[in-house]
């Protein structure tokens, strides 16, 4: 031990530096042995690493000196608990110094280890008083909100997110009050740039977001942090600036909000029955007082702002208790359906607010999207109030009205509230009404204007249907294949598969308590498949892209196995499909054969012919970047099939992707080199 010491020593008293890393490697692994080594090893070497930093220039060589230093403080953190006359108290004091010089220093390497160092000693009992605590969150309070080095604003933050868990007084203390106050200047400049008053530069207002979410670790905490961000979002909408700075602004506000409200529900630091106290009735004062006001532009009409503010009420929503969801629930209802206001707002007519009325402004119809959330998250025993007649009313708006957000959030809220109704006698006596109302609609040519969002309600009530696998579901599907031959929503149809098959996030999902019924996505494709099939081949030629379309959607989302048993049904489709020109079918559609290449090859190989001069015409699809590396792609994976083959297009299709070589995107280049090479060596072995 004496000798290990002697010699590390002597090269950490040394000034050439290259060996200090090393050595300090050493001596961590020698303190990690045994509290005896680790007091030993302390006290022996951190007075002489303590005297190099101080004597050391600014540069490189304090870095380094840190380093070892901060790898001993490591050490620290096992052995500390251990004794009471612990080296490291006696070297308190020079420790305590040396880290907050490093904290302050100009070089950002220097603050981000001085940060490390600094936290650890926090973790150690005894070893930092609380006036230090303050001074240090004081420190990284300011770096975390003026600092350009990104990576010293993530070292503050994380530290203020740890001393938030074990110092929440500090925080509230001394880190709101300085990001109120930076916030409070922030809105005042913006509406003397809004008056011409003066020229204001964006500053760090994301970096005062990024900050209170990130410390937003104990209850006590995100009980002050919340009414901040709120006011702050208040005080943008004040302002009355739709310009992309004050969007960008809002934006980051609510991701703020709602990053705090998903971190705080999912670590139970916080339950959401407050959040739907306080923030709930608070975005809805916010989206519906600039309607009030008949403001044609707002921040908060803003379709982004809106699309956050119904994540934020998703995320507390599905996690509240049945209970305390029924209250919330029983003030949304009156709220939209009968145009109740708040307290809050009681100075504006009764009358003045009904957003489910077709006839009201799209200012106010469109903030179904925020009903939405709060009807679909809630468990399926909750009982909602005057519920036939807001399915009435959401059916109708979202048939008839002409505003395309209000028409889909609509429809969406509607087939919601259809998944979780239970199988019996009301169920099926609305399933008729649809089947009259909406339908008739659609095949009606005289209302043509509806004929898009009457399409768009179908889907989607298709779709909570096809979630629970009922048999019903298959007698709408029909209905939309059979639109596939209408010239003016056939495409709207074929591009509704998507829908009915992919995952959704904002509604019926798992999460929200949707009804979905396991393999409900095997079972569709395999009761849909023979009905395109034969649509397509019955069809006329200018139609038979939509039935391409609606399997390309399929293939997607469908599990390789059932794919492999469909391969020989579905080639002949898939190789029509690289004849079309549009982008998205084209991308479905060779990233489905690339899978096919490796997993069905013997199918692939009756059709070679076929798909090689059509992968080589694809290389060359100015359209799209995608479809171009995608061919390139399979003309790769082609070099997989066996040798005799594939051989005889060796040469044709080397010349071929030369010009590939010359595209003007890197991928695309890089892509066919890959390519290329593989086509190259085939034979070669």
């Amino acid at each position: 031990m004496g000798i290990v010491l002697q010699e590390c020593n002597e090269y950490l008293s040394s000034l050439d530096l290259r060996m200090m890393k090393p050595n300090g490697r050493i001596l961590q692994s020698t303190a990690l042995a045994a509290e005896p080594a680790y007091q030993q090893v302390l006290q022996s070497s951190l007075p002489l690493l303590v005297d190099k930093y101080n004597s050391q220039p600014m540069g490189i060589a304090k870095k380094i000196t840190l380093d070892v230093i901060l790898e001993l403080l490591k050490v620290a953190k096992t052995f500390y608990h251990m004794t009471q006359d612990s080296a490291l108290v006696t070297h308190k004091d020079a420790l305590v110094t040396l880290l907050f010089e490093a904290l302050t220093s100009e070089s950002h390497a220097l603050c981000c280890a001085g940060i490390t160092g600094l936290v650890v000693l926090v973790t150690l009992k005894g070893m930092i008083t609380d006036n230090q605590v303050i001074i240090l969150v004081e420190h990284l309070t300011k770096q975390a909100l003026n600092s350009k080095d990104m990576i010293v604003r993530q070292e503050s933050t994380t530290a203020l997110a740890y001393l938030s868990s074990k110092f929440p007084a500090v925080i509230k203390a001394k880190l709101l009050p300085a990001v109120q106050s930076y916030l409070k200047t922030e809105c005042v400049a913006m509406e003397q740039e809004k008056d011409g008053n003066t020229e204001y530069s964006s500053g760090c207002h994301g970096y005062a977001m990024e900050t209170l979410s990130t410390v937003c670790t104990e209850e006590s905490v995100v009980r002050d942090i919340i009414p901040v961000i709120l006011q702050h979002g208040k005080n943008l909408a004040e302002i009355n600036d739709v310009s992309d700075a004050m969007k960008s602004k809002g934006l980051r506000t609510y991701k703020c909000l709602l990053s705090v409200v998903q971190g705080t529900i999912k670590h139970n630091v916080v339950q959401p029955e407050y959040y739907s106290e306080l923030v709930i009735p608070d975005l809805l004062h916010l989206s519906i007082k600039p309607v009030l006001q008949g403001r044609e532009t707002n921040l908060m009409l803003e379709s982004d702002i809106l699309e956050i503010f119904s994540s934020i009420f998703r995320t507390i929503v599905c996690q509240m208790q049945s209970e305390s969801t029924e209250k919330c629930l029983q003030s949304i209802v009156e709220l939209f359906l009968d145009g109740k206001l708040p307290n809050s707002l009681n100075n504006y007519k009764v009358d003045s607010f009904l957003p489910l009325e077709v006839e009201s402004p799209w200012q106010q119809t469109q903030l179904v999207s925020l009903l939405m959330p709060c009807l679909c998250a809630v468990k399926r025993d909750v009982c909602i109030s005057q519920f036939s007649i807001l399915m009435q009313k959401l059916q109708t708006l979202a048939c008839r009205s002409n505003h395309k957000r209000t028409n889909i959030a609509a429809a969406k809220c509607l087939a919601g509230l259809i998944n979780k109704m239970k199988e019996g006698e009301e169920l099926d006596l609305l399933m008729q009404n649809l089947m009259s109302t909406i339908w008739s609609c659609i095949s009606n040519e005289e209302c043509q204007e509806n004929h898009w969002s009457s399409l768009i309600t179908w889907i989607w009530v298709t779709r909570a249907l096809v979630l629970r696998s009922l048999p019903v579901s298959q007698e709408f599907v029909k209905k939309i294949i059979s639109i596939f031959s209408n010239d003016s929503v056939g495409k709207v149809a074929a591009d509704g598969f998507y829908i009915l098959i992919a995952d959704s996030d904002d509604v019926m999902t798992s999460q929200m308590h949707a009804d979905i019924k396991l393999m409900y996505k095997q079972r569709f494709f395999l009761q849909t498949l023979p009905q395109l099939l034969n649509g397509f081949q019955s069809s006329l030629p200018g139609h038979k892209h939509h039935y391409l379309s609606a399997l390309s959607h399929l293939l997607q989302w469908i599990p390789k196995q059932v794919l492999m048993s469909e391969v020989p049904n579905l080639m002949p489709l898939l190789i029509q499909s690289l004849s079309q020109d549009q982008a998205s079918l084209l991308l479905s559609t060779l990233q489905t054969l690339y899978s096919l290449i490796f997993d069905a090859s013997e199918a692939i190989i009756r059709q070679v012919t076929s798909l090689v001069p059509n992968f080589l015409r694809l290389v060359k699809f100015e359209s799209s970047m995608k479809v171009r590396i995608e061919a390139i792609k399979c003309l790769g994976a082609m070099t997989t099939l066996p040798h005799h083959v594939v051989y005889v297009y060796k040469s044709k299709v080397i010349k071929s992707l030369s010009s590939s070589l010359d595209d003007h995107k890197r991928f695309v280049r890089a892509a066919a080199v890959t390519c290329r090479n593989e086509w190259f060596l085939l034979g070669a072995s």
